[in-house]
């Protein structure tokens, strides 16, 4: 009997999906998957193609990366709010109200380094990034409305977004 991922995966149940891909990743090969779910939304929509990075970080975690955890059987990528002491991360979900359960090293499965085939920049890097992810509530309201105001005055660029194309255009 020979073995093929395609076999595989039709008698594969979710739970042993999340296995192998956890083992990759503590081996320390990379790995890629699809966002699922809508908690980081809107700056992750379901669907969205990451490259995982296994430990060891370099540059160094910092807050506003996403993390791809495993806790209680579940995985979970969500933004890194806090490092309240060396091996322990407290994450979120952009759209959540409330943080996760903190994790150590054990649960701690890698970093997104890529989305959709682009490089994501350290969040060391983007100081609004690492603002937003540390808000919660009115605050993070608050700096979205700040950086709405910022594009509109030309200080912060311009999001990327394209129109449907209408049959009728208007006159």
């Amino acid at each position: 009997m020979s073995w093929s991922p395609r076999a595989w995966r039709a008698s594969a149940s979710p739970h042993d999906e999340r296995l192998l891909l956890a083992d990759l990743l503590r081996l320390g090969h990379p790995a890629e998957l699809r966002a699922f779910g809508f908690s980081m939304l809107p700056s992750l929509p379901p669907g969205a193609r990451l490259r995982i990075t296994p430990p060891p970080f370099q540059p160094p975690l910092a807050p506003g990366d996403l993390l791809l955890t495993l806790q209680d059987e579940r995985l979970r990528l969500h933004r890194l709010v806090a490092i309240p002491a060396p091996g322990r991360y407290i994450t979120k979900g952009d759209a959540a109200l409330r943080a996760d359960p903190p994790c150590d090293d054990a649960c701690l499965l890698g970093r997104a380094s890529h989305r959709d085939g682009q490089r994501i920049a350290p969040a060391a890097r983007r100081p609004l990034l690492r603002a937003f992810a540390c808000a919660s509530g009115a605050g993070a309201r608050a700096l979205a409305l700040g950086a709405r105001l910022a594009r509109r005055a030309g200080l912060w660029p311009a999001r990327q977004m394209t129109r449907p194309a209408t049959s009728n255009p208007a006159p």
